[in-house]
């Protein structure tokens, strides 16, 4: 059966806490709601956060819940069924499974984790701002665009707030239509067209 989720971590994680509930861990393939229709058997999954949190709450005892999500947002082609397949065994024996490679899953998922984390440090470091407006009283708004190949203003959020507390900005995700957005008080996350 084709578990569907909404694209969202939360929605993975629902889905994971789905396909256990129904007991169905080892027939169970999941897939984005906007994944290509299939023929096989499927079921749409909504989004409970108590149902994501105690999914969460099991990887962090485990110790893969930053590995999880890093490789989450690589937004690979079926990286939740290498996630759904690292989760599986990490339940199953109570430990990280990380350290075995010799299972592709484990390798395709610490591998897009690696790539977002590297990616997550180059975005750190080089990310530039232009102030936006030209008055020299006036605080200011600051503004950068960045193409990162993978989903990270989650990653760097936190890292820029702390840095820039008393000043405004906007940090553009041109590729996913995304903007990190701070007003000296509080940060989100909206899309832009």
């Amino acid at each position: 059966m084709i578990f569907q989720y909404d694209g969202t971590y939360e929605g993975l994680l629902c889905t994971v806490f789905e396909i256990y509930a129904m007991h169905m861990a080892n027939d169970a393939q999941i897939s984005p709601a906007d994944g290509c229709l299939t023929l096989e058997e499927s079921r749409r999954v909504e989004n409970q956060s108590g149902k994501a949190d105690r999914v969460v709450h099991r990887l962090k005892q485990i110790g893969i819940a930053g590995c999880v999500y890093d490789a989450w947002l690589s937004r690979k082609p079926d990286i939740e069924n290498d996630l759904f397949a690292v989760v599986r065994m990490a339940i199953e024996t109570g430990r990280s499974p990380m350290q075995a490679r010799q299972y592709t899953c484990v390798r395709n998922v610490a591998a897009a984790a690696h790539l977002v984390r590297c990616e997550t440090h180059r975005f750190l470091q080089f990310t530039r701002f232009v102030k936006v407006e030209r008055e020299p009283e006036k605080p200011g708004l600051y503004l950068a665009d960045i193409e990162p190949a993978y989903d990270i203003l989650l990653r760097i959020a936190p890292h820029f707030v702390r840095r820039f507390q008393d000043q405004c900005f906007i940090i553009r995700d041109q590729p996913r239509g995304q903007a990190l957005l701070y007003d000296t008080q509080r940060w989100q996350i909206v899309s832009f067209p």
